[in-house]
């Protein structure tokens, strides 16, 4: 099949053990009009020489380099790259099946649309789980609101969608996020009310990492904090104050988890947590938090959640440490087995 160039951007960094794999799901696409640009962020390892191999063996693959800045900053470097009609974006320890943009190009095509989305299958422990999150319908056009990108409604995330330069091709991820960027990025697509798509297919093949163990270093409530504000200030210009209200219980939720996690880090940022709290009007934020989930939009989609968030509202951190401790017993049972 012939067509429209589609651009991928792999941000590189430290990679040297999954790259090869991710690269090769690419180049072993059925649609071969592509160009593979791969953004190394000051690696480490060996993977930039693995990249300039790639390059070297085969003319669609170009290779950039900058220094350690994050995988908003690398995926930034490799939209300024970009040639394509359309564009996508692969990290580097995930893959492809074969037909994945063969499938996404036709149906973006056809539909005239100016976002595919595919269905995600999740890789944990060698074990590959197909299962659909079930809001959205096959091949049904979504009417996108601002605040899809951050009720956990999507199938997968950025990686798992095409785009249309066109639409999209001027939009840029903020480089001060170490997480959540793709929910930003996402907000910014969506309020410029796309045409989209989701396939039926499973076409994207996503290895679930520990987001406990990648993110709650020492400044992990002050990105929730970041993201927060963020998040905030698009939904309120998309008319969505509700959503944004609830957002920003979510951020501050997740702030309070990580820093309960740790008696002495909750202690010396109590106050900190109070303010973020006051500033966001927690108690308003928890209301529409639970009224959306109630109304099917999953802010909070799971029972214990739902609690734990009654605990934070209460400042009961001592029953709320508790709780934390029974949701994460289920996980270690799971890494032993």
């Amino acid at each position: 099949m012939t067509g429209p160039k589609i651009s991928v951007v792999i941000p590189v960094y430290n990679a040297e053990k999954t790259l090869a794999a991710c690269v090769d799901s690419v180049l072993a696409q059925s649609y071969r009009n592509l160009q593979i640009v791969l953004s190394d962020d000051g690696s480490a390892d060996g993977s930039l020489v693995l990249c300039k191999r790639y390059a070297e063996k085969d003319g669609r693959v170009v290779v950039i380099a900058g220094e350690n800045r994050g995988v908003s900053a690398a995926r930034n470097r490799g939209l300024a790259l970009c040639e394509g009609e359309f564009f996508t974006f692969v990290d580097s320890d995930d893959a492809l099946l074969p037909t994945a943009y063969e499938k996404m190009l036709s149906a973006a095509i056809e539909q005239s649309l100016d976002l595919v989305f595919c269905k995600v299958c999740r890789v944990s422990g060698g074990r590959a789980e197909y299962r659909a999150k079930g809001r959205h319908k096959q091949d049904v056009l979504l009417g996108l609101n601002v605040s899809d990108a951050c009720n956990d409604s999507m199938e997968g995330g950025i990686w798992s969608a095409l785009y249309r330069a066109s639409a999209f091709g001027d939009l840029r991820f903020d480089e001060r996020l170490r997480f959540g960027e793709d929910v930003i990025y996402f907000m910014d697509c969506f309020a410029r009310r796309p045409r989209a798509m989701l396939l039926g297919d499973f076409l994207y093949r996503y290895t679930v990492t520990d987001f406990a163990e990648k993110y709650y270093s020492e400044d992990f409530s002050e990105q929730c904090r970041l993201l927060c504000a963020a998040c905030k200030e698009r939904l309120l210009s998309a008319g969505e104050p509700e959503c944004a209200a609830a957002e920003c219980f979510h951020q501050y939720y997740k702030a309070a988890f990580a820093l309960a996690a740790d008696k002495q880090r909750l202690s010396a940022r109590r106050a900190w947590l109070d303010a973020f709290a006051a500033e966001n009007n927690r108690r308003a934020g928890m209301r529409a938090y639970l009224k959306l989930t109630l109304r099917g939009q999953p802010f909070l989609y799971r029972a214990e959640k739902r609690l734990s968030a009654w605990l934070l509202h209460g400042k009961h951190f001592a029953l709320f440490r508790c709780l934390l401790r029974l949701r994460r017993r289920p996980e270690k049972k799971g890494e032993r087995a």
